[in-house]
């Protein structure tokens, strides 16, 4: 069967079109924040808020969620999780995540941890947000 003039145009299109949702989140997520934060929230309310910018050595700490334990850790800016005692472990397979909107969730514990970026003049209150260095 021989590829037609019309079968490569529209191969070129569709390839053209399947960029566009990529370019438009591209556009709607901005990329310069201030300060980066990992939100962890369990049940869907908030744990805890901890700064990722400027921590570059590694820390780590346990998040007891009542259905079980996760281990994370923060290193260069990221965190990930590296144990849990889930039956699937799928949260520890995620790796390091950095960038607004990436996010780790331990469905059997009910955790979720997501990148959020924000700017100096953001106002919302930083009594929520955790130093790491307290751990």
């Amino acid at each position: 069967m021989k590829i037609k003039l019309w079968d490569k145009i529209i191969i070129a299109l569709l390839l053209v079109i399947s960029f566009i949702p990529y370019l438009f989140l591209k556009m709607l997520m901005p990329s310069d924040y201030d300060m980066i934060y990992a939100r962890i929230t369990i049940q869907g309310k908030l744990y805890k808020e901890i700064p990722l910018t400027g921590q570059v050595k590694q820390k780590e700490f346990i998040i007891d969620t009542g259905h079980g334990i996760n281990k994370a850790v923060i290193e260069n800016e990221a965190i990930t999780i590296t144990e849990a005692d889930c039956p699937d472990e799928i949260c520890t397979q995620t790796g390091f995540i950095d960038k607004p909107g990436q996010s780790i969730t331990c469905l059997p514990h009910k955790l979720h941890i997501e990148i959020v970026g924000k700017s100096l003049d953001s106002t919302e209150k930083d009594e929520d947000i955790i130093d790491v260095n307290a751990y």
